[in-house]
């Protein structure tokens, strides 16, 4: 294309930008800053709700009558690093939150009363690593956290009474990446690594563990379990990827080995899955092809999932749900507007 002289203009000739005036910056504190209130959790017999909120300019743990937010009372006083994150005890007695030294990343479990009080540490080891594998709503009082106190490079599984401290051995291992425990604690599923990248998803066998299936590295990142289900435990729920285009929602029958198909999508993974706590059966499951999107599984929580979408407040995920699931804690995400 050829531009002849007289198609430009001098710059002197162009129209004046249009000034702009400078908008002020956004104050770090907005965007480093601590939540006005963030984390809540509902007591498992709905009366009260706890969340995280600032005391003298640190995340601390404040409990309020559940339908009385402004009669919240802190019930920790931490003046250093803050608490992160912090769930009920099943038995609706004692809290308990995790909190590591100066960012070492060796965290460390914490009980407390729910009325306030001495704070309990449940796992009181110099550079070890507490991390939180399962809680139960029938053994109510305890959990399995895993802790690399023997060597540093294995998480083995203790079960550990949460009010009292108490603590037993569970699982001693050196080769496993995780688990997944029953509403018994009683370790059902173990990953191993393999050296082509991908798992091998094992269970026990009454001597050790026995394979269950193995995934490849290139469904490593797209296949997961879920839970075990229904209340007597004989299925496994599973985002699996394996021989498909996109990941669906399984039920994954351990006797037979025979899948089920809960839910898929034709242009994208499945996300996750939401599952009842009382009775273990899949609701709904999620993906995220233009818009994130839950499709319900069950019909009893259809008129629930309708009113959350109708509120129009983003995207939500279940959080927290009482002992007789007749209350929720709902989380909206939206890009336009803050978390509520």
């Amino acid at each position: 294309m050829n531009v002849t002289a007289t198609a430009l203009r001098p710059v002197s000739t162009l129209p004046d930008r249009q000034i702009v005036p400078a908008r002020p910056l956004i104050p770090r504190a907005l965007l480093f800053g601590n939540p006005t209130r963030t984390g809540p959790q509902i007591s498992p017999d709905g009366r009260r709700i706890s969340f995280l909120a600032p005391l003298d300019g640190v995340l601390n743990i404040w409990i309020a009558p559940a339908d009385d937010l402004a009669g919240a009372q802190p019930i920790t006083r931490d003046r250093k690093r803050g608490i992160q994150t912090h769930w009920w005890t099943q038995c609706g007695t004692h809290l308990v939150y995790m909190q590591d030294r100066d960012g070492d990343e060796n965290f460390r479990l914490y009980s407390l009363p729910a009325e306030g009080g001495e704070v309990r540490d449940l796992t009181p080891f110099d550079n070890v690593q507490a991390r939180v594998l399962a809680t139960s709503r029938i053994s109510k009082r305890e959990a399995l956290i895993g802790l690399n106190r023997r060597d540093p490079r294995w998480h083995d599984v203790h079960r550990i009474d949460l009010v009292s401290g108490a603590s037993s051995l569970v699982e001693e291992h050196g080769e496993f990446a995780g688990f997944v425990a029953d509403e018994h604690l009683r370790l059902r599923l173990a990953a191993k690594a393999t050296p082509d990248g991908g798992f091998d998803f094992l269970v026990p066998d009454g001597e050790g563990w026995a394979q269950l299936l193995h995934v490849d590295k290139e469904d490593a990142l797209s296949t997961s379990p879920a839970d075990f289900g229904p209340p007597d435990g004989t299925v496994l729920y599973m985002v699996d990827s394996r021989g498909r285009n996109t990941a669906a929602a399984i039920a994954l029958d351990l006797a037979s080995g025979a899948a089920t198909v809960i839910g898929e999508h034709p242009k994208t993974d499945v996300m996750g899955m939401m599952i009842n706590p009382i009775s273990h059966r899949v609701e709904a499951y999620r993906t995220d092809y233009l818009v994130p999107e839950w499709t319900v599984v069950d019909p009893a929580v259809e008129v629930d999932f309708r009113r959350l979408k109708a509120l129009d407040l983003g995207d939500f995920y279940v959080t927290d749900r009482t002992e007789d699931d007749r209350r929720w804690i709902v989380n909206f995400a939206s890009d336009v507007s803050p978390a509520s």
